[in-house]
């Protein structure tokens, strides 16, 4: 598995040219899941800054129910997570990624890249290929093998604000370029592992470029904003239990104009895919 992945992944990513399209949908992906999920999360400071949206929107769901657990460190990717699978460092230093992953049958496992890797690795920086291509291949064997009931799901993540460094310096300031890198990188992840990507990035990038207004990140240009928040949790909810947004139709008890947009921007992601 872990031959066949690097392989595959390394050709696509030789193969891979910039292109100037806006190409924002997901792929189509697997059938609607059960009303009651186990999900484990596995990813970064993204991953837990949006997570708690995620849960608002699924309680608000009469029709939906979640077991959730976190696995989540500031700045790490695949690659230290399974490097670290056996270190108690999540949850106070209690549970190792191995201890969760045997924690319960889990129906969802979500998987958050370190922010940059993936279009890092489509600009074919030195080394980023072969971090991001090793790390999925060994934590997703891991979590084939320790949860083999689990779908994966790609936690697709979204551009760097305008103005932000890294934007500046390896994408001409355009999030939409940066979003078409990562995108294109975890399309290739999922086509492997057989998981649709959950798409928040060309959730994030489609506002960006029809309401440039409202702020979805943070004042580091990076993290997200509390409408970056409410969009991202609004996503995974669609994306996890396979409905419209407006099924749950939480609110975070912001501006009605703004929280309409984002469950319009949501609903058309999820409807496009």
């Amino acid at each position: 598995m872990r031959s066949a992945f690097l392989i595959f992944l390394a050709v696509a990513l030789v193969s891979f040219q910039p292109v100037g399209g806006q190409d924002f949908g997901g792929d189509r992906g697997t059938p609607p899941p059960p009303l009651h999920l186990k999900v484990l999360m596995i990813g970064n400071s993204y991953t837990a800054q949006t997570n708690d949206l995620f849960q608002q929107f699924v309680r608000s769901d009469p029709n939906a129910s979640m077991t959730i657990s976190l696995a989540t460190q500031a700045g790490w990717g695949t690659a230290d997570h399974y490097a670290s699978r056996l270190l108690t460092v999540y949850d106070g230093q209690t549970q190792s990624l191995l201890d969760k992953l045997r924690q319960e049958d889990w129906d969802v496992v979500i998987v958050q890249e370190q922010s940059t890797l993936p279009s890092e690795a489509f600009l074919d920086i030195p080394g980023t290929r072969t971090l991001l291509q090793g790390g999925w291949a060994d934590l997703s064997a891991l979590i084939q093998a320790e949860a083999p009931n689990a779908l994966i799901r790609p936690y697709q993540t979204w551009p760097r604000a305008w103005g932000n460094s890294y934007l500046q310096a390896y994408f001409q300031d355009d999030p939409v370029q940066m979003h078409l890198a990562t995108m294109r990188v975890y399309g290739l992840i999922a086509s492997v592992i057989g998981g649709e990507v959950i798409p928040v990035g060309s959730a994030f990038t489609w506002s960006m470029v029809q309401a440039p207004a409202i702020s979805l990140h943070s004042g580091d240009g990076s993290h997200p904003s509390s409408h970056g928040r409410y969009l991202a949790g609004a996503t995974l909810y669609s994306f996890v239990f396979n409905r419209s947004p407006y099924q749950s139709g939480y609110s975070a008890g912001g501006d009605p104009a703004t929280e309409a947009w984002l469950l319009h921007v949501a609903d058309h992601i999820w409807q496009v895919r």
